[in-house]
């Protein structure tokens, strides 16, 4: 028989689970407040009431096991004093036995190692494994640290077991439970599993990686190879040797060095039978001691069959300065003049492929100035020939001299724009100068509506 006697000054509701071979049987029990009850496993034996979940015990069962959990289930809190005896009718005397206090066994970090490139958040989770071999988020409950909040904090409450990455470098996360009920035999008089309450910990080695935020080439075609640059951030928080990979096949990357916190310099070789689509370059980081390891996050890159055609270029930056009698200096910072009149427009053109997607790839650029209109001669100058590994090439239109303009001073001219893989223009803009002002219009669509009939001073 199981006697259980209730502690709280308010009901509990329990089940009594008997486990024999081929099934089980569960058995309600309610106590209110401060009260007991007994239960006669031979009498439940010989029931043939289905329980809750329609199992019956079979007859001839006589030997097996019995749990007793909260009515909501096995890690519910319960507060009972639980006696369970063996009645020898023919001495008429009950010999008391231990139990098995049902409870946590083991607690670890989820997962371990881990890593987070900078600056990234990550989520950290406290696993139990309790004895009947389920496990449990014990995330929020816990307790969190950090061992080099330098590296990285982790937060408590709300955020318990979330990462935030302070800068890359190596942390020790700690995690430390609530007070759970552990796994163990009790065998007091009564026994009491409430003397097996206790914390259990863990530690978690780990890494806020670097951040991969740029590659070029971009896309890598299939059949070519050359060097590499990889541009991002925290480098050089991680000494020693370099590997550089993709998820893909068909690419391959060698001779990674790292140039500064910044920059990676690397060499690549896309076979021809490369898998073209998105695939994902990561840096895994040995320390120089060799020891742990530190990785990147994953970048994707595009590996195609052709180079990206450059359709159209847009405006990502435009400054106009106008001078009176002040020093003027050339957007590129080479050139400059004192006592100059007149206007400045500095600008930077971003290109673009067919669906207005930037194309981060270096361009040899053209451009052919033709005049309108005017009746002044306007000294204009063109930027860089060829664009940068992003995809950027840079622009001056530049209407100064030493003395000033006359004030019905105007120029117009019609700019056509070209890139490398096009034969096509890819801008097309008419441009006005005045004394104190330079504009542009474009007319990309319709390069022929920049003439004198529809602009003219």
């Amino acid at each position: 028989m199981v006697s259980v006697w209730n502690h709280d000054t308010s009901a509990q509701d329990l089940i009594l689970t008997l486990h024999f071979n081929g099934g089980s049987y569960d058995y309600p029990i309610h106590l209110n407040a401060q009260s007991s009850a007994t239960a006669s496993l031979f009498d439940i034996l010989h029931s043939d009431a289905p329980d809750a979940n329609g199992n019956t015990i079979p007859a001839g069962v006589e030997a097996g096991s019995a749990t007793l959990s909260g009515a909501e289930g096995e890690v519910e809190p319960i507060n009972v004093t639980l006696t369970a005896a063996n009645y020898d009718v023919g001495h008429a005397t009950c010999v008391f036995t231990c139990k098995t206090c049902n409870g946590y066994t083991s607690f670890y970090i989820d997962p371990a190692p881990w890593d987070s490139p900078y600056p990234d958040n990550l989520q950290l989770s406290g696993i139990g494994h309790f004895s009947t071999g389920t496990q449990y988020d014990l995330t929020a409950g816990s307790t969190w640290s950090s061992g080099n909040t330098s590296v990285a904090n982790i937060g408590n409450g709300s955020s318990a077991g979330l990462i935030s990455p302070v800068a890359p470098g190596s942390a020790t996360i700690y995690a430390t439970t609530a007070e759970v009920q552990l796994y163990g035999r009790a065998c007091g008089d009564p026994p009491d599993c409430s003397d097996l309450l206790g914390i259990l910990p863990d530690q978690a080695d780990g890494n806020i990686g670097p951040r991969i935020q740029q590659i070029y080439p971009t896309p890598i075609v299939v059949g070519t190879n050359g060097a590499m640059a990889i541009a991002g951030s925290g480098f050089s928080k991680f000494q020693g040797s370099i590997s550089v990979s993709l998820d893909g096949s068909g690419v391959t990357v060698s001779q990674g060095m790292i140039a500064s916190d910044t920059l990676i310099n690397a060499n690549y070789t896309a076979a021809s039978n490369a898998q073209t689509g998105t695939q994902h370059l990561a840096i895994s980081f040995l320390g120089s001691d060799g020891g742990g390891t530190a990785k990147s996050n994953a970048f994707p890159v595009v590996v195609s069959s052709t180079w990206p055609i450059p359709m159209s270029a847009a405006i990502d930056q435009n400054d106009l300065k106008t001078y009176s009698n002040q020093t003027w200096t050339s957007c590129d910072g080479q050139n400059s003049m004192n006592n100059a009149y007149g206007c400045q427009r500095c600008l930077i053109y971003q290109i673009e492929d067919y669906a207005g997607n930037p194309i981060p790839e270096n361009f040899a650029v053209q451009e052919v100035v033709s005049q309108v209109d005017g009746n002044v001669s306007a000294p204009l100058q063109t930027g860089n020939n060829v664009s940068n590994a992003g995809g950027q090439f840079s622009d001056a239109l530049i209407f100064i001299k030493s003395s000033p303009w006359p004030s019905n001073a105007c120029w117009i001219g019609k700019q056509t724009i070209t890139a490398t893989g096009n034969s096509s223009p890819i801008r097309v803009n008419c441009i006005q100068f005045g004394a104190s002002d330079v504009s542009i219009t474009d007319v990309t669509s319709n390069p022929n509506s920049c003439s004198i009939a529809t602009h003219h001073c």
